[in-house]
């Protein structure tokens, strides 16, 4: 069935190839059957005419080419991956190109020599032991239970492992557990995924009844660094850096303990912000335009770059500022006005304590840059009520 469209395509594609192209289709065929013997095909006749058959018949013959290209060549063999721990630590992990879940497991832990045991239930099959750990053995309600990290979100199957089918790119996780413990981090936040700006990642879990427990006492690491958690917190000040970085999260405990935090390792990117610039000239918008850049300041002079408006910033003390945008320069009416910003966002509005050149925007800000003075306000409120 996976192969159905292509079958259809290439049959078709012959046939029509076949009536299109009778008599050069006919001399080609004729060379296979004296064994390649060296002939010439008739010349076709215009230019044109013979860059069109030419290149029909190229695709015709890549066609060829691909139909006699092993199944698995053209396959997707991304797979999934599989981890296994136990609440002491990872007793097995590995990649696999097995869509049952069951399969699998019995893949990773088979390759790694280590013994398990499934047993039947009315629900379906499920794990009673891995590696000599049991059902029941860290207590009445503890035993082995699995979870799907499916696009970066965690994925509960109402099937038994037996009956769940895996895609491509799927972490199956394979744990050992006494409700309620330990938790998915199934809600992990981000409070910004812009570079070098202060970040906290926090770590709740939902439950199926959508109660938000908040996940405590666990070890993390970033990029291989140990970070602290307070609470259900990793603070970074300073943030990180431009780039794909790596989450590890975990809670192995020693005899009979049962972890807080089912462990896992999760990819996130931190990467330039796409954000609106626009700016507020003396009587009405001079330009607004998207982009994406490291800090405000920058995106301000793309979008006035791409659309060829002048402008000038200056140093000072505090860092950068904007001293003259299309011929409006700074003190104008002669005291202390000059271009300002503000940041608006999910119609929040605010000023930032920071230069222009300091403040890192997020997703979806939108950079109003403005002239004016102290005096000038703008309407950081507005409500509405209905008469």
């Amino acid at each position: 069935m996976s192969g159905l469209v292509f079958d259809v395509l290439h049959s078709s594609s012959n046939f029509i190839f076949s009536i299109l192209f009778y008599d050069e289709m006919y001399k080609i065929l004729k060379r296979f059957k004296n064994r390649l013997e060296v002939t010439y095909i008739k010349e076709v006749g215009a230019t044109y005419e013979k860059i069109v058959s030419k290149v029909i018949l190229s695709v015709f013959i890549l066609l060829q080419f691909l139909s006699i290209l092993p199944k698995k060549t053209l396959a997707n063999t991304n797979g999934s991956y599989v981890v296994v721990q136990s609440n002491q630590g990872i007793i097995a992990e590995g990649q696999t190109n097995k869509t049952n879940a069951l399969e699998a497991l019995d893949e990773i832990l088979k390759s790694k020599g280590i013994s398990y045991v499934v047993k039947d239930s009315s629900y379906g099959k499920y794990i009673s032991e891995i590696n000599g750990l049991k059902e029941k053995d860290l207590g009445d309600s503890s035993g082995w239970m699995y979870a799907i990290q499916r696009d970066g979100q965690y994925d509960i199957p109402w099937t038994s492992i037996d009956a769940t089918e895996l895609k491509n790119g799927d972490r199956l996780l394979v744990y050992f557990g006494c409700y309620p413990k330990p938790y998915l981090a199934n809600d992990i936040k981000f409070s910004t995924l812009s570079p070098n700006k202060a970040l906290v990642i926090t770590f709740n879990n939902i439950g199926w009844d959508n109660s938000v427990t908040k996940i405590q006492g666990f070890n993390a690491e970033i990029d291989g660094k140990s970070v602290q958690v307070v609470e259900n917190k990793i603070e970074l000040p300073q943030g990180l850096k431009e780039g794909v970085h790596e989450l590890k999260f975990y809670d192995f405990k020693e005899g009979s303990g049962i972890p807080n935090i089912v462990a896992d390792t999760i990819k996130f990117e931190i990467k330039k912000p796409k954000f609106t610039v626009r700016v507020e000239g003396l009587l009405d918008t001079i330009v607004r335009g998207e982009v994406e850049e490291l800090n405000a300041l920058l995106g301000l002079e793309k979008v006035l770059n791409d659309n060829g408006i002048s402008y000038k910033v200056a140093e000072s003390q505090w860092g950068k500022y904007v001293e003259e945008i299309n011929g409006l320069k700074a003190g104008k009416f002669g005291g202390y006005d000059g271009w300002m910003y503000y940041i608006k966002n999910k119609n929040k509005i605010e000023t930032p304590m920071v230069g222009i050149d300091s403040y890192i925007p997020d997703n979806g800000d939108e950079i109003v840059v403005f002239y004016g003075d102290f005096t000038t306000t703008y309407a950081n409120t507005i409500r509405f009520t209905q008469r």
